[in-house]
């Protein structure tokens, strides 16, 4: 183990379990802390800079998951990349993680192959300077089941072409079309750690008004279900008037009929929430990378693979 290699913190208040994660991360050589409810976790969080991921229960006395994330993003500013790990699974609790701020969900009982690849993947992403797309863990990532297949060998050429990708995005300006605040905090805070410039909306009348104000926008994320004016009338309105800027639904409207009436309009993708982070970041990859025609084709795939079956 290198000795500048950053430690786990598992946090959970059932000793077995965290004995069982610490056993098998110190198998692949992997220091661990562990903290039995959350005020000890952010307690140790608050003192140790060599913390690299959290692992992180919810259900547990003294400061749950939830409470311990919200401190930790919103308090302490922590970018620490964060995995739920709970046999609590229902579907508003996972979206209530992923809006506070989680990176990834794990459930109980957990494949134990599974745990420590994806402990691996944070770990050796925040030793080098510029995080290698998630999409090297094989690009299969299920949320919020978490059934991440054992990663295939590691492919130069689709690395490189993710690692370009990313860099190209910088700079960029995506608007944010959502009527709940924590939806559009949600997918700012995961635009603005990849350096890209985010504007927000909360109804379709505002992105009207900021495109005919002549503001640039390069992606326009858009929600279908907002007062006043709804995502479908924006986009039939902007393409009457000529504004041609891409756009990505995002939406947990997710039927048939809204599919084929945002494709008539041109969109470039719809992605349902709630969505794996790893398939969000894909999607503006897809929309707003400057690579070849080809390469956007492997996005595209890869964009597909992450969110089939979802």
């Amino acid at each position: 183990m290198s000795k500048n290699r950053k430690r786990v913190l598992i946090v959970d208040d059932e000793a077995d379990v965290r004995q069982c994660v610490a056993r098998l991360l110190r198998r692949r050589g992997i220091a661990s802390y562990e903290a039995c409810d959350g005020h000890e976790a952010l307690s140790l969080a608050r003192n140790s800079e060599d913390i690299g991921l959290v692992l992180l229960d919810i259900r547990m006395p003294r400061g749950d998951g939830m409470e311990v994330l919200e401190v930790l993003r919103t308090e302490m500013r922590s970018e620490t990349p964060v995995v739920m790990l709970s046999a609590k699974d229902g579907i508003c609790d996972v979206l209530g993680a992923y809006r506070k701020g989680a990176d990834h969900y794990l459930p109980k009982p957990f494949d134990a192959k599974i745990l420590v690849d994806v402990v691996c993947y944070y770990l050796d992403a925040s030793e080098q300077e510029a995080r290698p797309a998630r999409s090297e863990m094989s690009g299969r990532m299920r949320w919020p089941n978490g059934r991440l297949p054992v990663p295939e060998a590691p492919m130069q050429e689709s690395g490189l072409l993710y690692a370009r990708a990313r860099k190209t995005v910088e700079g960029k300006t995506v608007l944010v079309v959502d009527d709940e605040p924590d939806t559009q905090r949600c997918m700012a805070r995961l635009l603005e750690r990849r350096n890209i410039k985010v504007l927000l909306a909360s109804d379709g009348s505002e992105v009207l008004e900021l495109l005919r104000g002549g503001r640039q926008v390069d992606l326009i994320l858009l929600d279908l279900r907002m007062p006043v004016t709804d995502g479908q009338k924006t986009l039939e309105r902007l393409r009457a008037e000529g504004f041609d800027t891409p756009v990505i639904v995002v939406s947990a409207l997710a039927t048939g009929k809204s599919f084929m009436q945002c494709h008539r309009q041109g969109i470039l993708y719809y992605l349902t929430k709630p969505f794996p982070t790893r398939a969000f970041e894909c999607a503006i990859d897809y929309a707003l990378a400057d690579v070849s025609n080809e390469e956007r084709q492997v996005l595209q795939n890869e964009l597909t693979c992450l969110t089939e079956d979802y």
